[in-house]
């Protein structure tokens, strides 16, 4: 208050202390008057801001009558200050997030906050027995004992660790511990903080990397890592050392001119480099090998950052094959489209308007119109006769509306007028929907071949009507034969009548007679060889032919005839009867001791196996390969060569396929389909 003594006696005590007429709020003086105790109470100045300690002792007389009292104040807005500030602390040390200890040097646990036992599932009264050590991993004894030492060297350290919970699992910290002297006596004060979540980050981010680390060492393309302002090459994956030859040490530190040829270089850097610093995306180019080989590649580019660093990564995949492909693939076009271009088909595509929209070199050639001049034009205008257009129309509608493959003949114009054949063939052009959108038709001139058939036909009917006549002539010519023949049998036979038996005429006589019948075999013949080819071929029940066969046998001599054909049809003609009467003919004529006849066949998958078969005496090997020739044999030598030659005609095959003195066999092997696409049997 800095007043003198003197100003302060005979004034009232309120306006002394306070400077009012008043006791001020909460001043004891106003409260010992009426209650005569003793009274202490802290007072503070709102304004300006101070606090004092007001005590006030009442003087009583005899009597107990208060005659005086006697006010002390203190000043005390500093130590009120400084305990504000030691309340502050002990909120801010129990409301931590971290976990507080104060320790001394022996590691006992002087002091803590709730974080400190609570993160470690302890209470608080566990917590106040324990040393800081029983907290520690006993495994990190090595790690303890440098931390330790780097405290006391230095006073303060900053670690990180890891403290043992109760239930025994682990909690990663990082510790910030400083060295303080209270009073004469050293502690230290650690603040740990949970870093359980940093961890796993760490953990992930590593897996991460490690994951990113296999894929980039792992990838089947090239990759390479290049400082983005320098280009000198930090990185690069195995792919990318096979892909230019060279080790990953010969890449390292290199700039990335060195992956690429002369030609692709622009000042100091590669062409796509120079690109790709500027805009990601994906260019072409060609690197170079350490043994100096040129391969093609595409190169992926995008701009990283590596530790702050800019970073240009290369994705590169090596083209050549493809490249060389489709070099490959655009001759082959240029090839065809120019094969195209010379076919003598020509191309024309319809719109649905029915207007040129293409028109090849070969419709050109064929009608004499340009493609210019045919564009856009209607065929009415340009190739299509009058007479020819109600066709036309038909097609074109069934085109239209989606039909197949619509082929016809017509007769065309040309740029010239002259008329020409052509046969066409239209399909419909549709898009994924089905819906119609033009036409494409190829054009063949056919004129010189219609002229050709045109006279083949006229020649055909020639040949037929010659070979007509070439037939009576044969037949007039054998049925007068047949009846000189007969005339001179007749005198023969009344001429051996007249001669004794032992007469030597009778020889001659004899060899006459079988010259005769020799002649009639080969009129027989002649008659059956005229027939071939002659009939259209038809479904033939073979079961038929085999019956009708042995009837035209006069005398089968007893020998019992298999037919196990029923049911079974093949494509022949009226022939085949004679085929299977030749066969029975062989076997009685050259069998010697044939009893039995079999035919049968066998079915597969792509053909049919016809088996005739005898008991008989069978065919030695040096006459097998002489059976079907020409004249070969004791008969007329034809039986078997006719049966060749009709077998051949069917496009059948036929063989001896016996052993010698088990009988004779021979199989025909019959193809399923012919080579005209006709089914050959059935059954």
């Amino acid at each position: 208050m800095h007043k003198k003594s003197e100003d302060l006696i005979g004034r009232h005590c309120f306006e002394a202390l306070h400077g009012k007429d008043e006791p001020l709020f909460g001043c004891p003086c106003g409260e010992i008057c009426t209650t005569k105790k003793t009274t202490i109470k802290e007072l503070s100045d709102p304004k300006s801001g101070k606090c004092t300690l007001a005590s006030a002792y009442p003087i009583l007389d005899a009597n107990g009558e208060l005659t005086g009292i006697v006010h002390i104040h203190k000043d005390i807005t500093e130590s009120k200050k400084a305990e504000e500030k030691l309340k502050m602390a002990a909120n801010i040390f129990d409301l931590a997030t971290d976990s507080i200890f104060v320790i001394d040097l022996a590691g006992n646990i002087i002091d803590f906050n709730e974080a400190a036992y609570k993160s470690r599932g302890f209470n608080k009264e566990e917590m106040a027995k324990m040393n800081i050590h029983d907290l520690d991993v006993p495994d990190f004894a090595a790690l303890i004992e440098s931390r330790n030492k780097m405290l006391l060297e230095k006073g303060s350290a900053v670690f990180e660790s890891a403290h043992v919970c109760k239930d025994k699992t682990l909690l990663p910290i990082e510790i910030h511990a400083r060295i303080v002297d209270l009073k004469g006596k050293k502690l230290i004060v650690a603040v740990a903080r949970d870093i359980s979540e940093r961890k796993k980050a760490e953990e992930a981010l590593r897996e991460s990397e490690e994951k990113h680390r296999k894929l980039f060492e792992e990838a089947l393309n090239a990759i390479f890592l290049a400082d983005a302002k320098t280009g000198i090459l930090i990185d690069c994956n195995p792919a990318a050392s096979e892909l230019v030859g060279r080790e990953k040490s010969e890449i390292i530190g290199q700039h990335q001119r060195i992956l690429h040829p002369q030609h692709e270089i622009e000042g100091d850097a590669a062409r796509v480099f120079k690109q790709h610093q500027k805009q990601d995306g994906v260019l072409e180019s060609q690197v170079i090998t350490k043994t100096g080989e040129i391969k093609d590649v595409s190169i992926k580019a995008n701009l990283i950052e590596i530790s702050g660093q800019k970073v240009l990564q290369g994705v590169f995949r090596d083209v050549t094959e493809r490249k060389k492909t489709e070099e490959q693939v655009k001759q082959l076009q240029e090839y065809l489209q120019l094969q195209v271009d010379r076919m003598p088909i020509g191309l024309i595509v319809w719109d649905r308007e029915f207007r040129v929209k293409t028109w090849n070199p070969s419709a050109e050639r064929i009608f004499g119109f340009t493609e210019q001049e045919a564009f856009g034009k209607h065929p009415y205008d340009l190739i299509v006769p009058k007479q020819a257009q109600p066709q036309v129309d038909i097609i074109w509608n069934r085109l239209i509306e989606g039909d197949v493959t619509a082929n016809s003949a017509n007769e065309n114009l040309t740029k010239d007028g002259r008329v020409i054949f052509c046969d066409w063939s239209n399909t419909p052009l549709k898009k994924e929907d089905g819906t119609v959108i033009g036409v494409l038709s190829m054009a063949q001139d056919t004129t010189e071949r219609k002229k050709a058939e045109e006279k083949l036909g006229k020649l055909m009917d020639e040949l037929v009507m010659v070979n007509e006549k070439v037939g009576v002539v044969g037949k007039w010519a054998r049925h007068d034969a047949r009846n000189k023949l007969s005339v001179i049998k007749s005198n023969t036979y009344l001429a051996k009548k007249k001669l004794p038996s032992d007469h030597i005429a009778l020889k001659y006589l004899d060899g006459i007679e079988s010259a005769c019948d020799m002649i009639v075999k080969i009129f027989d013949f002649a008659s059956t060889y005229e027939m071939l080819g002659v009939e259209e071929r038809s479904n033939v029940d073979v079961e038929k032919s085999v019956k009708e066969a042995v009837m035209l046998i006069s005398d089968l001599n007893g020998v019992k005839v298999l037919n196990d054909c029923c049911g079974l049809t093949v494509l022949a003609d009226s022939q085949l009867r004679q085929l299977f009467y030749n066969l029975i003919d062989n076997s009685l004529r050259h069998g010697e001791k044939v009893s039995r006849i079999r035919i049968c066949y066998e079915d597969g998958k792509n053909e049919l196996k016809l088996v005739y078969e005898d008991d008989g005496v069978g065919i030695s090997d040096d006459v097998r390969s002489k059976l079907f020739w020409e004249g070969y044999g004791k008969g007329s030598g034809y039986g078997l060569y006719l049966t060749a030659k009709l077998c051949k005609m069917y496009g059948w095959t036929i063989q001896e396929t016996s052993k010698y003195g088990e009988g004779a066999q021979f199989t025909i092997t019959i193809p399923k389909i012919d080579e005209k696409g006709k089914l050959q049997h059935y059954k």
